[in-house]
């Protein structure tokens, strides 16, 4: 490098370096060229020069993720000589710099938790840069295993608090992914952890086991097995047995055993086949197709169809409700021509029996038997005698003015599995996740009401029960369906 560059980047003279490139305006090319060079922008970095370095970062914006002969980027530069502002400056401009690697594959963040400096940048790394948090060294260590490796306890906490409270859209992905991730010896988090109990750092073992198995008890694999062969519990006996009694360890052994950790030596017990669901013969081939078949139709669906499609189904499950509270022809408005008519009571011995003339509550508002007209009786038994008269009328007000035609009952039919089907269809775009478990519940509530509804508009007791169970029976049909469609 041109020593007066060097000098001009150290001094931060911007002109000075504009006149160099007046000299030779193939200048930053020639550096570009280079795989590992200090570029006036690590110049910069290094003695925090910041108008400088943003001046770089406009010219040349590639240097800013070139590594020097040392095997640094300018952002691990300004790291390493603590011009925090100037780091700051550049994630403004790239926040994707967080997940540059440096020397050993260590990324700035990786950088900061190893040197125990500058704690403050974490939160600001993961915010411009959530992904950086799955970032691994040449060790295939994660920064978990690097804050617990270097007894970080309080960055630890942070980061997995962090994981544990993120909603980003990949936060679950990050969170499983991360708490069981292996290093090059195929020992998790958890294994570094436990670990920790064989050193100076026992008092540290507890605090950590403890936030980790609270923030991510649904997502760390207690069980794992290392490249050794062993589990979380086997490197915790092992420290009972080198180091400290039994009595010592038993918070930890019995925060392990409340998660059902097990010895490495327990699970082999357990004849498990990870592969066996693959191995098995299809209950239904037919059904199977179609069910492997509809949820690849459904992955595939692009955002912009699956909303589409959600707008169909719900102006469908509108319409076809609607069609139930105003069906064809309309509802009756008040009641029929209303009459008498007298029910006789007695038995052969002459003894009167209340239930040949009192109906069923089932029938009181359906036909009378054998004559088509409904019941409107609200007396009482106690009202009754065994010559009693009763007012029946042709129609009741609030039912369906068309329900005696024979093709109403196929509109009822077809109205009710549109509904039920675009129903269903809402549950299967819905994504995974608690709110599918919430359209579910709506799902079934939404079902019960127009099972009523079809019940309330229906002049004959008999033939609404029918609908109302096949509607039910359809219901719950689509439902197992959706039950199956879950791991779409």
């Amino acid at each position: 490098m041109d020593e007066r560059m060097k000098q001009f980047a150290e001094n931060g003279d911007i002109n000075a370096f504009y006149q160099l490139i007046r000299e030779d305006g193939k200048l930053l090319e020639h550096i570009d060229e280079l795989t590992f060079a200090d570029t006036p922008l690590h110049i910069a970095a290094s003695t925090g020069q910041i108008p400088f370095a943003m001046e770089m970062m406009g010219l040349k914006p590639s240097f800013a993720r070139k590594l020097n002969q040392n095997g640094f980027s300018p952002i691990h530069l300004a790291l390493q000589n603590g011009h925090i502002e100037l780091v700051r400056r550049l994630l403004q401009i790239d926040g994707d710099l967080v997940h540059v690697k440096g020397k050993g594959r260590l990324t700035p963040l990786h950088h900061i938790v190893k040197s125990g400096k500058h704690f403050d940048l974490l939160e600001e790394f993961l915010l411009v840069c959530p992904d950086s948090i799955v970032d691994v060294t040449g060790r295939n260590e994660t920064v978990l295993h690097i804050a617990l490796k270097y007894n970080r306890l309080e960055v630890f906490k942070f980061l997995v608090t962090w994981l544990g409270v993120i909603v980003y859209e990949n936060a679950k992905l990050y969170q499983r992914t991360v708490l069981n991730w292996k290093d090059d010896e195929g020992n998790t988090v958890l294994h570094v952890a436990v670990s920790k109990n064989q050193s100076q750092a026992r008092a540290m073992t507890r605090l950590a086991v403890r936030h980790l198995l609270a923030w991510g008890y649904k997502f760390v694999d207690v069980n794992h097995k290392n490249l050794e062969g062993e589990t979380a519990w086997d490197i915790l006996q092992q420290g009972q047995t080198q180091v400290q009694t039994q009595v010592q360890n038993k918070e930890i052994r019995n925060m392990l055993r409340r998660v059902k950790a097990k010895s490495s030596s327990s699970l082999s017990t357990f004849k498990f086949n990870r592969y066996e669901k693959y191995q098995r013969l299809p209950i239904s081939s037919c059904f199977q197709f179609l069910k492997t078949d509809f949820k690849r139709e459904i992955r595939k669906l692009s955002e912009e169809r699956r909303s589409l499609l959600l707008v169909v189904a719900v102006l469908l499950v509108t319409v076809s409700y609607q069609a139930v509270l105003s069906p064809p022809g309309g509802l009756w408005q008040d009641n029929g021509q209303c009459f008498n008519t007298t029910e006789v009571g007695t038995s052969p011995n002459g003894t009167v029996h209340l239930s040949s003339y009192f109906p069923p509550r089932s029938h009181r508002f359906g036909p009378i038997p054998g004559t088509g007209i409904p019941h409107t009786s609200n007396k009482t038994e106690n009202d009754l005698t065994p010559f009693n008269s009763t007012l029946a009328c042709e129609y009741i007000a609030g039912t369906a003015i068309a329900f005696k035609d024979g093709l109403f009952q196929v509109f009822l039919a077809c109205n009710a599995i549109i509904f039920l089907i675009s129903n269903s269809l809402i549950i299967f775009l819905v994504p995974n996740g608690y709110l599918k478990v919430l359209f579910f519940a709506l799902n079934a509530t939404l079902c019960f009401s127009y099972s009523y509804a079809q019940l309330a508009i229906s002049g004959d007791t008999y033939r609404a029960y029918a609908v109302g169970i096949l509607t039910v029976i359809s219901a719950l049909f689509i439902f197992v369906a959706q039950l199956f469609s879950w791991k779409q």
